[in-house]
C-alpha cells in the first residue's frame, strides 16, 4: 500500500513495509494532512498490535501529527500493543521529549528500524527511496 496526501505545502507518503505493522513515513506531516495521517495510523493499528513507524525520512512533524501518534499509541497500549517511532531526526526527537510524549504508555522511541540492515554505502540513506 502506498498512499499520498497532497492537500497543501506538506506532502506525506506512507507505505507498508516488509512485515505487518511496519509503515514508512516520508515527507512532512502538517496541518494540511494530519487528519489523513491519523486515519492511516488508526487503520493500520487495527491490523497489527505492534505498529512501527519508520520516520527516518520524515522531515517535519506538526503538533497535530504528534497528537495522532500519541492517540494511536494509547489505543494500542490499551489493547496490549505499542507504537514504535523508529529513526526520528533530532528535531522530532526533541519535540517528543519537550512535550513529554516519550512518557505516553505504548509509545517507544527507537534509534533505528528493527531488522533493517544499514547500507554500507556512504550517504545511502539519502538516496534510498524505500
Amino acid at each position: 500500500m502506498r498512499s499520498v496526501a497532497e492537500q497543501g505545502p506538506g506532502i506525506v507518503v506512507m507505505a507498508r513495509g516488509e512485515r505487518p505493522g511496519l509503515m514508512r513515513v516520508i515527507g512532512e506531516v502538517d496541518a494540511s494532512n494530519a487528519d489523513y495521517f491519523g486515519s492511516i495510523l488508526l487503520s493500520e493499528s487495527r491490523r497489527a498490535p505492534l505498529l512501527t513507524l519508520d520516520v527516518m525520512r520524515l522531515r517535519f512533524l506538526s503538533g497535530e501529527g504528534l497528537r495522532a501518534i500519541v492517540r494511536t499509541a494509547g489505543d494500542l497500549h490499551r489493547k496490549g500493543g505499542a507504537l514504535h517511532l523508529a529513526g526520528p531526526n533530532r528535531l522530532i526527537r526533541r519535540m517528543v521529549q519537550v512535550l513529554r510524549a516519550d512518557r505516553v504508555p505504548g509509545l517507544v522511541l527507537l534509534d533505528e528500524v528493527p531488522g533493517k540492515e544499514p547500507d554500507p554505502r556512504p550517504n545511502a540513506a539519502l538516496a534510498d527511496p524505500s
